[in-house]
């Protein structure tokens, strides 16, 4: 559910940014709440507010990856990356059918 407010959109941006940034810098090992609201600078509740848990956080950088790889992906005018693509999404959509 995307926020209404500006200022609620911009915390659910830097806890997005700060998630991928500790993942990054840190490593999935040490990826915690705690670090994520220290570098969004949000409280810890402020995370859990809008994520229940660290694999609901997980998801939605995942998520926010492959809708910025697809949007990559729908800008290039490589015909081949087209191609791979669509196949890539036949392949995927019968693997889960």
């Amino acid at each position: 559910m995307e926020p209404l407010q500006n200022r609620s959109r911009q915390s659910a941006v830097r806890i997005l940014r700060a998630a991928i940034d500790v993942i990054t810098d840190l490593g999935i090992q040490d990826f915690t709440m705690a670090a994520v609201a220290t570098r969004a600078e949000v409280s810890v509740g402020g995370v859990y507010g809008r994520y229940p848990d660290k694999d609901a956080l997980l998801y939605a950088v995942k998520d926010h990856g492959l809708a910025h790889l697809a949007d990559g992906i729908e800008a290039s005018e490589d015909p081949l990356i087209q191609v791979r693509s669509q196949v890539y999404s036949v392949s995927y959509a019968r693997r889960n059918a």
